[in-house]
């Protein structure tokens, strides 16, 4: 069976590529987020596509997208030719806007996603196996000895991300968090594409004193997690992951922005 998998967001081309890789009947087309995973990762792909050569392959697997991507167009080129085909969510909100025309099947990797999907989407819903979880999770040290720093995922807050805006980074949240735990002596801030946070990184430095570090989602986010113990997010699936490995996880925000999400210790 020939199958291509297609993704452009890092949370769909994580579970695609290691669900995936090393199976030499599968080929990958992947953009923006995911060819940089998989270009870390040392994944062939491609980034551009031929649609007249859809037909070569018995089925199509896509990651979804928060915007209209190449992933997007080459799930719905699939549908129009009748070809068999997979969505891939490793989340639990916008499910309904997710794909313009729902896949045949839609796979999801926990219980709660699954619960979500199928109030969303019925009976095409199935559970799946978490390829990612499984790889991060035998490649993070179980040890947490000496481990004081502090992992924060950033993302953008109601659609936006500004030091300058009202309620729109996460520097409020690290402050409170380092007065209601003594014992966190660093800081790494895991950058989002769409979270600019040069005057975070400068505000931190001059009212924390601690040092502060930046990476991105070209580096593997299980060496982020050994350095840490303490994680702080919105709702990512990125936190989601460091609860599940063990670490102590807390969220900027009380509210959860799906009845489906799991729910994490808010910052006092």
């Amino acid at each position: 069976m020939k199958i291509l998998a297609t993704a452009h967001d890092a949370g769909g081309a994580n579970q695609l590529i290691h669900k995936f890789m090393g199976n030499q009947n599968v080929d990958f087309i992947l953009t923006g987020p995911a060819s940089e995973i998989a270009n870390t990762l040392g994944v062939k792909h491609n980034s551009s596509f031929d649609f007249e050569n859809v037909t070569d392959y018995d089925i199509v697997f896509a990651g979804s997208n928060s915007t209209k991507q190449l992933s997007d167009h080459i799930l719905n080129c699939a549908i129009g030719h009748g070809l068999k085909t997979v969505g891939v969510l490793e989340h639990w909100v916008n499910y309904s806007s997710r794909w313009e025309i729902t896949p045949d099947r839609v796979e999801v990797q926990d219980l709660r996603a699954l619960l979500g999907g199928f109030v969303n989407f019925g009976v095409k819903i199935r559970f799946s196996r978490n390829h990612y979880f499984e790889y991060l999770d035998s490649r993070t040290k179980k040890s947490h000895e000496n481990h004081f720093g502090l992992l924060v995922i950033l993302q953008p807050i109601n659609g936006k991300f500004s030091h300058a805006g009202l309620n729109s980074c996460f520097c409020l949240s690290i402050e409170k968090l380092l007065k209601a735990n003594l014992a966190i002596t660093k800081i790494k801030l895991r950058q989002h594409v769409e979270t600019p946070a040069e005057l975070c990184i400068s505000h931190l430095t001059s009212t924390t004193g601690l040092e502060i570090t930046t990476t991105t989602i070209n580096q593997p986010i299980e060496k982020d997690f050994d350095s840490c113990f303490f994680v702080l997010g919105l709702d990512s699936y990125a936190l989601y992951l460091a609860k599940k490995i063990g670490k102590k996880v807390f969220s900027i925000s009380v509210k959860k922005r799906s009845w489906f999400s799991p729910k994490y210790t808010a910052v006092p």
